[in-house]
């Protein structure tokens, strides 16, 4: 669905711009697109039950350690909003406890530490010689939270975590 309707809009502007690229609009436009309705949805689903900070908290959190993690890709862009969504409502839905929340920080900051940054450099210009930088922001991100203690950004570390893990078979 996203993805034809950024189809539709990049054929538009092709119309009107003949030297327009179809395809890196396309692109940028589903980029685009799935962070815009992943963030209204969200926003809604914090408003609708009462809890807007916690969803602006879960939606940050979750981009921030992205940004410099990197991480799995899902293949379809609808999915990949749907799952966000819920992921996120999730997020600020359940109350973790301090036990938890600890446990959570301590499993994200090792995966991060052994996996990060994972899958970065793809459709991307950053140069390899990041990582390690990458990987150290990374986890002074997920460390950040031992002194917050937040069940929402625990629970999005641990998911944003998990999506580095790829193992070769």
């Amino acid at each position: 669905m996203i993805e034809s309707f950024a189809n539709k809009i990049s054929q538009e502007i092709k119309k009107h711009e003949p030297s327009a690229d179809v395809e890196i609009m396309n692109y940028s436009l589903i980029v685009l697109l799935n962070t815009i309705l992943v963030i209204v949805f969200t926003v809604i689903a914090g408003l609708l039950l009462g809890d807007l900070k916690g969803a602006i908290v879960a939606i940050s959190s979750f981009a921030l350690l992205r940004i410099f993690s990197g991480g799995f890709h899902f293949k379809s862009v609808d999915v990949c909003t749907i799952v966000s969504v819920l992921l996120f409502v999730l997020a600020f839905l359940i109350n973790l406890s301090p036990t938890l929340v600890f446990t959570f920080n301590v499993i994200s900051l090792l995966i991060v530490l052994i996996f990060s940054p994972s899958n970065v450099q793809k459709n991307t210009r950053i140069p390899k010689s990041v990582n390690p930088y990458f990987k150290v922001i990374s986890v002074i991100i997920v460390s950040s939270n031992f002194v917050l203690q937040s069940s929402e950004i625990a629970f999005c570390f641990f998911i944003q975590a998990i999506s580095l893990i790829r193992l070769r078979v």
